[in-house]
């Protein structure tokens, strides 16, 4: 009986994966809100609530977290992509 899968295949996209792993581990994320682009629209805090905070005058979101905690990466590339205005830009060193 042959195995569903390719064992080979299966190690080859075991590596791939630790690769991107290590990659994400080793590099430092960042937030930047452009606070000229930014219409308070207030979407990337719902993507993201622990990174923003609101302002009161405004309405236009503030990064509370620099650099983004690993556990919120996820979050903070959700909240770049749902800014209608692209106020947000994910910076990865």
């Amino acid at each position: 009986m042959q195995p569903a899968y390719d064992d080979r295949l299966v190690k080859r996209l075991t590596e791939i994966a630790i690769q991107e792993w290590a990659k994400t581990a080793m590099t430092k994320m960042h937030v930047k809100v452009d606070l000229e682009a930014c219409q308070g629209h207030g979407l990337c805090y719902f993507a993201a609530e622990a990174l923003y905070e609101i302002r009161d005058s405004d309405g236009r979101a503030i990064v509370i977290l620099d650099p983004v905690p690993d556990e919120l990466r996820g979050a903070a590339r959700k909240s770049a992509e749902v800014c209608p205005e692209r106020a947000i830009t994910i910076i990865e060193e």
